[in-house]
Order: structure tokens, then sequence, then C-alpha cells
């Protein structure tokens, strides 16, 4: 047996000659619309409908009208790439919408988290951390015994 290896495809030839071809689908890149970088925790504008969605009646469709042209955090991405848009406390009531990246602009970066200081930007400034805990606060009294 020959096995060939592609990218997103792997192809099995027997010996009789039958082929056998497996296929992934393509997996989107997390850009928006203008090419800007979405990441998880990102503010997003939802400025398009999916076409497939377009095709739908009814609850779907409605549910991505009244999205469109309103802010969302990414929570994820799916499987295949599509960005996960929570619509619970603008829209609907929890639901959530998997949308293709470039149907996406970006609104604004994520918060950053925050963290402790790291030991180089404290050494820039000349100050340093103590590598010891503080002690425990006391309670109580101020004076033992009493």
């Amino acid at each position: 047996m020959v096995q060939a290896v592609g990218a997103g495809r792997s192809t099995a030839e027997s010996l009789d000659g039958s082929t056998n071809v497996t296929q992934e689908p393509a997996r989107l890149k997390p850009f928006d619309q203008k090419g800007r970088r979405i990441r998880r925790g990102d503010w997003v504008r939802l400025v398009g409908i999916p076409a497939v969605v377009r095709k739908h009646k009814g609850g779907t469709l409605r549910m991505f009208r009244a999205a469109e042209g309103r802010t969302f955090r990414v929570e994820g991405f799916g499987r295949y790439g599509h960005a996960e848009l929570d619509l619970t406390k603008k829209v609907a009531r929890f639901h959530t919408i998997w949308v293709e990246p470039d149907l996406l602009s970006l609104s604004r970066r994520r918060h950053p988290l925050l963290a402790e200081p790291s030991n180089q930007a404290l050494e820039r400034t000349g100050r340093r951390r103590a590598n010891h805990a503080r002690a425990p606060r006391r309670t109580g009294r101020s004076t033992p015994g009493r």
C-alpha cells in the first residue's frame, strides 16, 4: 500500500489500483474583513450574515438580523475556525452563534489580564520584588494579654 500525504488530504492507494481519498474541511483563518487578527476575548462587530443563513426563514435569520451591527466578545473558535459569539445579553437569551471571521470587524482588543509585573519590568524601574511572603495580618487586640 502506498500512502501520500498532502496539505489537509491523505490518499491511500491499494494494490488493485483503487484510491481512497479523505479530505478534511479547511480551517478558517482568524482574520476579520480588514485582515486584522482576531483572538479570544476581543470585541468584534458582526457586519454580515452568512449566505447559508440568508437562505433560511424563521428564527435563525431573525436572530442574525438582530445581531448584525452589534458588538460581541469572541468566546472562542470552533473546530473549523468559526468565531463563537454569545448573544445572551444583547439579542437572544441562551443563544450562541458561530460565524466566519471574515464577517466580523475588530472593534477593540481584550483587556490585558491583571497579571503581576515581571521581574524584568521591576528591574527596569529600579525596584525589586520581595522573594518572601508578607507576615499574616493580626486581628483582635493590639496588646497581648489584656
